[in-house]
């Protein structure tokens, strides 16, 4: 969390856009301690940085935990770390678990018990008061339900924006390629802030090839 304060050392009233630090510009001063966030149509404000995941990463960013379901044979658990940088690049990593009653056919990857994600260098492209927008490019990856890894490349490009009062909206589009099959994902939701935790929901859907899974998600969202 980021305790503000005024140039003097005095306290400055609590806003609730110091909790929204991702959409600001920042820059780190010399002693790694103190950083200076730039908001469009504040100025300038000093924050003292004191989230200790924050500084053990020595950058800025969120964690995100998803409950996923087709509401039919299929389920999924996971989530989403996106730290970024004072240079506004970020790791975007992903992973999850899937548990589907459907068995894999020879030669398909999703079925029974198996594993997908990504890892993504992104670039934070926008950066506002109002939202932001990254896109990247990486490795996307799954692990079968024999246990086999299968690889291949993949770009992102995801949107976050701040709708009125504490409504959010977020987009991601995934595409790329996994031996042979053509890797295409994307998810819509909308969220409600809640303090420095955000509650989302909303529509999941990857294709594989001639494989796909849709669904509908819920999810719990931390900045740092």
């Amino acid at each position: 969390m980021l305790t503000p304060f005024d140039g003097d050392g005095g306290a400055l009233p609590p806003r609730p856009d110091w909790t929204r630090t991702d959409w600001l510009t920042a820059r780190e001063d010399a002693d790694d301690q103190v950083v200076t966030l730039l908001a469009p149509d504040r100025g300038e404000l000093v924050l003292t940085e004191t989230s200790l995941l924050g500084r053990a990463l020595k950058s800025r960013g969120r964690l995100r935990f998803d409950a996923w379901s087709d509401f039919d044979d299929t389920s999924r658990f996971g989530g989403q770390l996106v730290a970024t940088t004072w240079l506004r690049t970020a790791i975007d990593a992903e992973g999850y678990a899937w548990d589907s009653d459907d068995l894999a056919a020879p030669g398909e990857l999703f079925g029974g018990e198996y594993y997908t994600g990504d890892v993504n260098l992104v670039a934070e492209v926008i950066s506002h008061a109002r939202g932001t927008a990254r896109t990247g490019a990486g490795a996307a990856w799954v692990i079968d339900s024999s246990g086999e890894s299968h690889f291949g490349p993949q770009a992102t490009v995801a949107l976050d924006a701040n709708l009125l009062g504490p409504a959010t909206a977020g987009f991601e589009i995934d595409w790329g390629a996994i031996g042979d099959d053509a890797l295409f994902r994307w998810r819509a939701e909308f969220g409600w802030v809640w303090g420095l935790a955000e509650i989302r929901t909303g529509y999941d859907k990857v294709s594989l090839g001639d494989e796909k899974r849709a669904g509908w998600f819920a999810s719990l969202l931390m900045r740092y």
